[in-house]
């Protein structure tokens, strides 16, 4: 698989390690050595002591990242190449799939939103590279910039082990785990793009005509793959609708070679209508083929409640 190995959200790039990070991650992990000593004791920060250590240690990272294993981030700020976070991406479940996050601030960089959008960005990742059918994430109960990370990327709590481990300091806590599934990934980043869609000042009607690829996907029925699809293609123009952007979206109900669905949005330009087509699920994994068209209401009447 031909994954991105660098990534950038509004003012972070993200990016895998490579040679030659060794120095700077080696100063990196003796500034948070202290600050990492609670949440993170096991990671591998912990154990540099040099900077040919910090080499070996970015060195594996790159090496799990070929091998599809884990996918370490390095999370920087855009204008001053910063290191502000790192970003873990581990296999929970290859056949679901289902995959874990994990995350660190830097030291320096707490407080300023840098690990919920490098998150919000490595969720992407997870969702639309590696495919991912639900991302799971665990905290200690008592870490709190956790917590909120999670819940501002949407991720939702499903479950509390009460103290069931105890710390260095002779304290006892709890474990909190979270989860993401695809659905609700796609329709919070529907969600996310139909406001800014919306913050344009002015904009135009678009219809674009989808037919599904292999006919018999109505005649027959269609493959498990198929309805995954179809399911997030629902969610996607729901989302859409709730935003204010879908104005309409149906199919006909004939089952033969000349069924079509319409979907009549409303975008800035021709260009946000077609990314908008595009990024449909059903469009995006080939299920469907679209085509985009400028479109006006000549007459308009009170629509049935579907």
């Amino acid at each position: 698989m031909d994954l991105p190995t660098h990534m950038e959200t509004e003012r972070l790039i993200l990016r895998s390690y490579q040679a030659g990070d060794g120095a700077w991650y080696y100063a990196m992990s003796q500034r948070n050595k202290t600050h990492l000593a609670r949440y993170e004791s096991g990671n591998a920060v912990m154990t540099i002591n040099t900077e040919e250590e910090a080499e070996r240690v970015v060195g594996d990272f790159a090496a799990s990242w070929a091998a599809g294993d884990a996918f370490f981030l390095g999370v920087f700020r855009r204008d001053t190449r910063e290191f502000v976070a790192q970003i873990y991406i581990g296999a929970a479940n290859r056949e679901l799939p289902e995959f874990e996050i994990g995350f660190f601030a830097d030291v320096e960089h707490e407080g300023q939103g840098y690990v919920a959008e490098a998150t919000r960005g490595a969720l992407r990742f997870i969702f639309e590279q590696l495919g991912a059918h639900r991302v799971r994430l665990r905290c200690d109960d008592t870490n709190a910039p956790s917590r909120r990370v999670a819940e501002r990327c949407g991720m939702v709590r499903e479950g509390h082990i009460r103290e069931n481990k105890r710390n260095a300091d002779g304290s006892i806590s709890g474990t909190l785990h979270y989860g993401l599934l695809r659905s609700e990934f796609v329709r919070s980043e529907t969600l996310s793009k139909a406001r800014r869609q919306n913050d344009m000042p002015e904009s135009t009607l678009f219809l674009y005509k989808i037919q599904p690829v292999r006919p018999d996907m109505l005649s027959v029925g269609p493959t498990p793959e198929e309805g995954e699809t179809i399911s997030q293609h629902f969610d996607y123009l729901q989302g859409l609708t709730e935003a204010g952007v879908v104005l309409l979206a149906g199919r006909t109900l004939n089952t033969d070679h000349s069924s079509f669905g319409i979907v009549i949005l409303r975008a800035g330009s021709e260009e946000e209508a077609r990314r908008i087509m595009v990024d449909d699920p059903a469009v995006k994994r080939r299920v469907m083929r679209a085509e985009l068209y400028p479109y006006r209401i000549a007459l308009l009447g009170t629509l049935p409640r579907p």
